[in-house]
């Protein structure tokens, strides 16, 4: 559904603003979403966590005092945030835009943070409570409605109706969560009579996890507004353009391959006593996590080009270069995620903090290495090789604080996976695109033969047609 939306908007912007208009709008969107991890301190999985354990402990009270308590310190820094960037804009604007003058840009996006950051935590909550039906028909109300006012506003205003978009998408996430949440949790979420709402024990509860990711989506934002930053000054917006197609395209893959994971695997893995059943539960996520991940890596990879062709325009082919090492980078990614997120609900937080921080120290060491030697490929060259790092570190840390098998009784579908996509990428090297497509269509084909059974097709297609799939099949 989100993956839908969004590209549909890739689609209008490719159209409507062209490679330097969307390289333009992909930095403020980079810089706002940047800035929301900072109101709401990255406190999703530790909202999510800790509302998971309090309601499978029957601790109503608990779970109203730990939403008042983390909404209340968000609030506060997001209109602080807000007040920061008003006053200093244009300032802003030079360093991460290099310009000036678009400082009102900048304005207009900050004033939707205390929304977006309401509604990211009202979010986290609805997961904790495997609240399926709340969340389904939160992400539904937003999507269509994002989707709506964004067509009105790029339609009639161009580059500004993008940007104002920003805000109008706020205020609608906003509106959606509230009113559902209100309609479903009123009576567990307001206070009793002499009930306190407060609760500073609970809220170092959530920010003990929170504050960790916070640092971990703080740090992926600053560093990708950095990198994008480079790019635009030394190959301009148009470059940046390019990027923005790899990057979405990238977000896309990884919401459908990791999606359930956030939705469904952390909060019932969180607390669990039972070692078979966490085995059973993992053992199905990494199933699931490998089909998803090397279809969708396996089909950018091999039809990059129609990819790009039918979700933005032939403008963007240039970005062709970039797509392979970054669809390949994204199946070491999902397998990251699903690895860290299994030993976060399992064992804690600090492996799951260490497996990301080395990505974004082996990111930043081989972006700095690369951008010398191949120029604006290695922004997702460096992608691709720092996932593969950190997903050797993730397996080692896995097996050492799970003590499950990392590979699960699933080696034979890594390895055909594998196969399957580093056979696909030496065949976009042929320079015999009509080669490529055979050769890649046939190994693809033999892979889906192989990879599961027709039972198991079925099963993922009911995944992807069901509200936990819905949910996590794109970035919001």
């Amino acid at each position: 559904m989100t993956a839908g939306a969004a590209l549909i908007r890739g689609k209008l912007a490719a159209i409507i603003l062209g490679t330097a208009g969307v390289g333009l709008f992909g930095q403020v969107d980079s810089f706002y979403r940047g800035l929301v991890q900072i109101c709401i301190l990255s406190t999703g999985a530790g909202v999510t966590r800790c509302i998971a354990e309090l309601h499978g402990a029957g601790e109503t009270s608990g779970i109203r005092r730990a939403f008042w308590s983390i909404t209340v310190l968000s609030m506060g820094l997001a209109v602080l945030v807000v007040g920061l960037v008003l006053l200093w804009s244009r300032n802003l604007s030079g360093l991460v835009l290099g310009d000036r003058r678009y400082g009102f840009f900048l304005a207009v996006a900050a004033i939707g943070l205390p929304m977006q950051a309401l509604s990211d935590i009202i979010m986290g909550m609805l997961v904790g409570l495997r609240d399926l039906q709340g969340q389904l028909w939160v992400t539904a109300a937003y999507t269509v409605g994002g989707l709506v006012l964004y067509a009105i506003l790029i339609l009639r205003w161009g580059l500004a109706g993008a940007i104002y978009s920003v805000l109008a998408i706020a205020a609608c996430a906003c509106l959606a969560s509230v009113f559902f949440l209100h309609r479903q949790r009123a009576l567990e979420l307001w206070h009793a009579s002499g009930g306190k709402l407060f609760d500073l024990r609970l809220l170092r509860s959530i920010l003990a996890i929170g504050l960790t990711g916070g640092v971990m989506a703080i740090s992926d934002r600053v560093i990708v507004l950095v990198f994008r930053t480079i790019v635009i000054r030394k190959f301009g917006l148009e470059a940046n353009g390019l990027y923005q197609v790899v990057y979405s395209l990238s977000q896309l893959t990884i919401g459908m391959a990791f999606g359930f994971v956030s939705t469904y695997l952390i909060p019932t893995l969180s607390g669990m006593q039972d070692p078979d059943r966490t085995h059973v539960e993992f053992s199905s996520a990494l199933r699931l996590t490998l089909l998803i991940a090397t279809l969708c890596s396996a089909v950018t990879i091999l039809y990059g080009r129609f990819v790009i062709l039918g979700t933005y325009s032939s403008a963007f082919l240039g970005a062709m270069p970039l797509l392979r090492y970054q669809a390949m980078g994204d199946f070491f990614r999902a397998l990251t995620l699903l690895l860290s997120a299994t030993i976060f609900s399992v064992h804690g937080w600090r492996p799951w903090f260490g497996i990301h921080m080395s990505f974004y120290g082996a990111y930043v060491l081989f972006f700095s290495l690369l951008l010398p030697l191949f120029g604006f490929p290695a922004i997702s060259i460096a992608y691709l090789l720092a996932y593969c790092a950190s997903c050797c570190l993730a397996v080692f840390l896995f097996v050492r604080y799970t003590k499950m098998s990392f590979l699960a009784g699933h080696g034979p579908l890594l390895v055909r996976s594998l196969a399957l996509l580093l056979a696909g990428f030496a065949m976009t090297l042929l320079g015999n695109a009509h080669l490529m497509y055979i050769l890649g269509t046939v190994a693809l084909l033999v892979w889906v033969r192989l990879a599961a059974t027709t039972s198991e097709y079925q099963r993922l297609w009911t995944y992807v047609s069901t509200p936990v799939g819905l949910l996590g099949s794109g970035e919001r």
